[in-house]
C-alpha cells in the first residue's frame, strides 16, 4: 500500500508559498485554495500542490510572475526539507481574477467539495462559493464517488436536453 499524506504533510511548503504570494503579488493576490490531492489527504510523494489563486485583474502575466515564487520557494529550507524527504513540492496553480471568479468556472465544484480556503480578503471566495453551494441545493446536486475513487457530479438530475446549467 502507498502511504498518503495530506496538508499537514506539506503545510509548511504551502504557508511559505503563501508568503512569497502575498509578498510578490501584493494587493492583486486575494484568495488561495488549496484542492486535488493534498486537500484530499490522499497524496503521495510525487503529488504537486494544486492552488486556486484568485487575482485581481491586472496587466500582469500570473503564470510569469508565479514562476518566480516557484524559484524562490526553492531555496527555502521548508521546500529542501520536503525534497529530502523525498517529496516532490511543486505547486501548480490555476489563476482566476474576480471577473472569472464571478462566472463559477467548474473547478469551483473540487473547492467546493474538498478545497482548504487557505486565505481570502475581503471573503470573496468564501462568498462565491456560497452562492455555488446555494444553486447546487436548489437544483437537487450531488457528487458521484465511484470504487476507484473517481468522481462525478450529476448537477441537476431533473435536466432536460437544451437546457442550461449555470451554477
Amino acid at each position: 500500500m502507498t502511504e498518503k499524506f495530506s496538508y499537514h504533510d506539506y503545510k509548511p511548503v504551502i504557508d511559505r508559498t503563501l508568503h512569497l504570494l502575498e509578498q510578490n503579488f501584493k494587493d492583486d493576490f486575494l484568495a488561495c485554495a488549496l484542492f486535488g490531492s493534498v486537500a484530499r489527504g490522499v497524496a503521495t510523494f510525487l503529488s504537486d500542490i494544486d492552488l486556486l489563486i484568485v487575482h485581481q485583474k491586472c496587466p500582469r502575466d500570473m503564470a510569469k510572475e508565479f514562476s518566480k515564487v516557484v524559484i524562490m520557494l526553492r531555496q527555502t529550507k521548508e521546500y529542501k526539507s520536503l525534497l529530502a524527504k523525498g517529496f516532490l513540492p511543486e505547486p501548480y496553480p490555476v489563476f482566476l481574477n474576480e471577473e472569472k471568479l464571478k462566472k463559477h468556472p467548474w473547478i469551483l465544484l473540487d473547492i467546493l467539495d474538498h478545497g482548504i480556503i487557505l486565505t481570502d480578503r475581503n471573503g470573496i471566495l468564501k462568498k462565491e462559493l456560497g452562492l455555488i453551494r446555494k444553486k447546487l441545493e436548489e437544483f437537487g446536486s450531488y457528487k458521484v464517488t465511484l470504487p476507484d475513487k473517481t468522481w462525478y457530479w450529476v448537477l441537476k438530475p431533473d435536466w432536460r436536453p437544451g437546457e442550461i446549467i449555470q451554477l
